[in-house]
């Protein structure tokens, strides 16, 4: 049997304890849950942090926003199973390229699936790293799809996998991982001690 995780509010309600959200994209704090309906965000001493962040600066403002933390709990759950910040180098990027290149084009509801897992095979990649590099090569159109077929761009851009938003993406997840998950207990909440005191001063 398997074990699902619960969302944080659910569980801090079931605890009778306050928790808010982060809004990524405005740095607004807005409570989850009826319990911090009744708290102001910026008083509370004892904060856990539950999920592990997309990007570094979304830590970064929630630790801005509590001024009156004293005490930090970092758990940096991960609700997401298929969130991986596993970044394929540039090799692998032109060795998928260069088998895509040779495959052509291929029916995406009959053949996708065995394809994808082909390609893992031979280039002894996950089935989810390939899906990710696929999605940056499509979004820098290297590949393109219709309703039923994929190809190889014809006469592709040249574009860096830098300008891919998903690349992107994936690069912050690991910056975040890094800080969030790798390093020290100690070396964190230095990290949160020096942003509460430049937030003060």
């Amino acid at each position: 049997s398997s074990t699902r995780l619960r969302a944080p509010a659910a569980l801090a309600a079931h605890a009778g304890l306050p928790a808010w959200q982060l809004h990524a994209g405005t740095g607004a704090v807005t409570p989850a849950n009826e319990h911090a309906e009744q708290r102001a965000f910026h008083s509370v001493t004892d904060v856990v942090f539950y999920n592990l962040p997309s990007e570094l600066d979304q830590l970064r403002q929630a630790v801005a926003l509590c001024t009156g933390m004293q005490r930090a709990y970092p758990l940096f759950a991960d609700l997401d199973p298929q969130n991986s910040s596993v970044m394929p180098s540039r090799d692998e990027f032109k060795g998928l390229y260069s088998a895509l290149r040779s495959l052509g084009q291929w029916n995406i509801p009959t053949a996708h699936a065995r394809v994808c897992q082909e390609l893992a095979r031979r280039l002894n990649l996950s089935n989810q790293t390939v899906h990710f590099m696929l999605a940056v090569f499509e979004e820098l159109q290297f590949i393109e799809r219709d309703e039923t077929m994929m190809r190889v761009a014809a006469r592709p851009s040249k574009r860096d996998l830098s300008e891919s938003i998903a690349y992107q993406a994936r690069l912050h997840l690991a910056e975040a991982e890094q800080t969030c998950i790798y390093t020290s207990a100690k070396e964190l909440e230095q990290w949160m001690r020096n942003i509460q005191v430049h937030t003060v001063s």
